[in-house]
């Protein structure tokens, strides 16, 4: 019997009932005695509350559910038990237990309905589902739980009922998460007490399902936090916050990077719908990713790699963290008519990347403005190859702005180039660039070209290369003459 914490550790003199006599019995507190089984399920394909399928230790016959009888907690076990081939245990009803293993390659524990609950009995600590070896398949709520799966012999799938929910559990391992049929979805949802219905803990939530859709809510309209990875490689994926909103912590990176797919983070209509990343959402290999909520703060960094598209249509988008396109890659940035987007953070474009920013989708006109502080990262490469910012629409320079330029590695420059495009009417220049550019704002209605200013030194060896070449042609024309 594994070792307790000390408010459950007291062992008592007394007895209970008396075909419990033989049973250990611990107390939670002053007030609250209890007594652990052990159980085993040894009955092949059947239901859990099969009382005579379990083997309990010390013996009682019950099935597994915690204050059955009055004052039990147990600990269960789903291994061979004796039976060979492969079998089915099904949950459909509500139960508590203190812990449950999952141990039989053969085993499948279907969780059709009710809620699991591993809150340990008379205390406050949550107990441990560990599907260890078999597998485990979620259609209904599993709630205060450390869940532990071992990625190469465990499995966690989530059924398509529709009802497969996470409340208030932790990871203690990456959770790599199958489904049964395409279009599964998986509820991750919090409490009044619990502001994150899932807590990473530092592990990784792996999507491979096509088109699963993973949903945060948040029926205390508590705002939910993803404070771990999530791994988009399915085709279709989604993530959708609810009211109260949705963050991606400082610790989190949202990854989509299964190549040609077209994978979602998303937001439902309503009040208070917003998301907020203070983390990296990111699309790698050949990934179209969607970003479509109401409204989207961002602090830190958006980007494209790997020739990928991010496409970002928010009813209002306030930047002012980083938002990158990489070598081929694409970000779209599109919001409401009429509507002026702040960019109060970053844009970065690497060579050959570019980032489109159309603040009027729906017709009218409107301003992408670049705040004081805020700076367009552009690098340049051979044969005219740039990074470019395009704005449909009008910009709007504010004193303080500023332009980043690079040279990508081993280029050999050419100029002058395109490196921001806009629509409509131009207000200001950028404030601060980076010296050895120099910027262009009037020889192409609509353009912004850089040219790279060579430094005084390679102007001083380029002048007296030509002083010594004008050198060279006197003494040869001397000597023609004395021939």
């Amino acid at each position: 019997m594994p070792a307790r914490a000390s408010v459950r550790g007291t062992v008592l003199t007394s007895c209970v009932a008396a075909c419990l006599m033989a049973l250990p019995v611990y107390t939670a507190t002053a007030s609250t005695t209890y007594t652990t089984v052990n159980s085993t399920w040894n009955g092949g394909t059947d239901n859990w509350t099969t009382a005579a399928a379990w083997s309990n230790t010390p013996t009682i016959s019950e099935y597994p559910n915690n204050g059955t009888p009055s004052a039990t907690a147990y600990d269960v076990l789903v291994t061979n038990g004796g039976v060979s081939g492969a079998y089915t245990l099904t949950l459909s009803s509500n139960i508590s237990v203190d812990s449950l293993t999952v141990d039989n390659p053969n085993a499948t524990l279907d969780q059709t309905g009710g809620t699991l609950d591993l809150a340990q009995f008379g205390g406050t600590a949550v107990g441990t589902l560990d599907v260890n070896i078999g597998q485990y398949i979620l259609g209904g709520t599993l709630s205060n739980a450390n869940l532990t799966t071992d990625g190469s012999f465990g499995t966690f799938r989530i059924a398509s009922n529709g009802a497969a929910t996470l409340q208030n559990v932790t990871l203690g391992s990456d959770l790599t998460l199958g489904t049964v049929n395409t279009g599964d979805y998986l509820d991750i949802t919090n409490t009044s007490a619990n502001a994150t219905g899932l807590d990473f803990s530092g592990h990784a939530l792996n999507v491979l399902g096509k088109t699963v859709l993973v949903d945060f809510t948040n029926p205390t309209n508590v705002a939910q936090s993803i404070n771990g990875n999530i791994n988009l490689e399915g085709n279709g994926d989604e993530i959708s916050a609810y009211p109260g909103g949705l963050t991606v912590s400082s610790t989190a990176t949202i990854t989509a990077s299964a190549a040609g797919s077209f994978d979602v983070v998303t937001a439902a209509t309503g009040s208070g719908v917003q998301i907020t990343n203070a983390g990296t959402i990111q699309a790698t290999n050949g990934t179209a990713l969607g970003i479509n909520p109401p409204f989207i703060n961002n602090t830190n960094l958006i980007l494209a790699t790997g020739g990928s598209t991010v496409d970002i249509y928010p009813t209002t988008l306030t930047n002012s963290g980083t938002i990158a396109a990489g070598h081929d890659s694409f970000v779209n940035i599109g919001s409401n008519a009429g509507s002026t987007w702040q960019q109060n953070g970053t844009l970065q474009a690497s060579a050959g990347g570019e980032i489109a920013v159309t603040p009027n989708d729906a017709g009218g006109t409107g301003t992408m403005e670049m705040t004081s502080g805020s700076a367009y990262d552009v690098q340049l490469g051979s044969s005219g190859q740039a990074g470019l910012l395009s704005v449909e629409g009008n910009l709007q320079l504010d004193s303080g702005s500023m332009l980043s330029v690079s040279q990508l590695v081993g280029s050999i420059l050419s100029g002058p180039y395109d490196i921001l495009n806009y629509t409509g009417t131009l207000s200001g220049t950028f404030t601060t660039v980076t010296p050895g550019y120099v910027l262009d704002y009037a020889s192409h209605p609509g353009e912004i070209l850089v040219t790279a200013v060579p430094e005084p030194a390679a102007l001083a060896v380029f002048a007296l290369g030509l002083a010594g070449l004008g050198l060279s042609r006197r003494k040869s024309s001397k000597r023609k003459v004395a021939a």
